[in-house]
């Protein structure tokens, strides 16, 4: 059994700083003091993976093998900002930037992968009469992927000194601003594989495999696909006629293939049509409410449609 484990931590901090002639203002110059409104963020990353393999023998031609490999994989971010102090003339009075960059806001993300993939294979090989080369391989494998993210935010916190979101304070209006979102998304494949190897005295090769596969990123119907392949190869250097040109050409093969491999390389729900809603002040779009009350309404908006050949 074998196993690793690794953990980064990056900081960042970048002061805003610097002198900007005001827009529209021929006259008004900006000044911010050093180490004022400083962004905080804390980055960091833990990667453990493990990895065990047991192996079973029970005669020399014959194996069979297990595995099963575990990898956790989480982001965790940290983001702060405060507000900024600023002059509009170098002995004018000294004002506070609360919004945009300058927000009093604290954003905590955590994002956690878990991945798990297994491998059950056995594997005869053997040569028979010094000249047939004869190799059978045939298995399973399974994996399974899942993703979860969080995300909250908070503005107006107590302290400029603390970062927690339970700090989180009103504002002018009393009301709290704050937001939590988050996510999750699996999938898992299993497939079933074989193959044939033979070879005479290493001049004539031969090898033919399958797979049969299967994902949940496609539709119920459409999950499963057989993959078949073969190739076959000549080693015309080692015919006897081919002797008296090895000092020159010590190998020369000839081989051809023909196969196909499947491909799950969509997003994890590609097949479905998703509902997405939106406020109707965002993408352009006029604010309107209804009833009573300020919160703007909804509307739903519907993916385009989705093949149902996907597979």
């Amino acid at each position: 059994m074998a196993y690793a484990y690794g953990l980064m931590t990056m900081y960042g901090i970048t002061a805003k700083i610097g002198t900007s002639k005001a827009a529209g203002d021929t006259g008004a110059w900006t000044y911010a003091p050093f180490g004022d409104g400083i962004d905080k963020n804390n980055q960091t990353r833990t990667d453990f993976s493990n990895m065990t393999q047991l192996v079973y023998q029970p005669i020399k031609q014959l194996t069979f093998t297990a595995n099963a490999t575990y990898r956790l994989y989480q982001n965790r971010d940290m983001g702060r900002t405060y507000p900024m102090s600023w002059r509009r003339y170098p002995d004018a009075e000294l004002e506070s930037y609360t919004t945009g960059a300058g927000t009093n806001e604290l954003t905590e993300t955590t994002a956690t992968y878990n991945r798990i993939s297994s491998n059950v294979f056995g594997t005869y090989e053997d040569t028979f009469n010094e000249a047939h080369h004869l190799t059978l391989t045939a298995g399973m494998n399974l994996e399974t992927y899942h993703r979860k993210t969080v995300s909250a935010s908070g503005q107006n916190l107590l302290s400029t000194e603390l970062n927690d979101l339970n700090l989180v304070g009103p504002d002018e209006t009393g009301a709290i601003v704050s937001s939590v979102s988050g996510g999750k998304t699996a999938f898992s494949l299993l497939g079933f594989f074989g193959r044939v190897n033979y070879n005479f005295k290493g001049r004539y090769l031969f090898e033919a495999s399958a797979r049969y596969d299967g994902t949940s990123r496609f539709a119920p119907g459409q999950r499963w696909g057989f993959f078949p392949s073969a190739s076959a190869g000549w080693r015309i250097s080692e015919e006897p006629f081919f002797a008296s040109v090895k000092p020159v050409v010590n190998n020369l093969k000839l081989r051809a293939s023909f196969g196909s491999l499947g491909n799950q390389e969509v997003s994890d729900y590609a097949y479905l049509q998703k509902i997405s809603f939106y406020e109707f002040n965002t993408s352009g779009h006029y604010s309107y409410a209804f009833g009573e009350g300020s919160t703007n309404s909804k509307y739903a908006s519907l993916s385009a449609p989705v093949s149902s050949s996907l597979t």
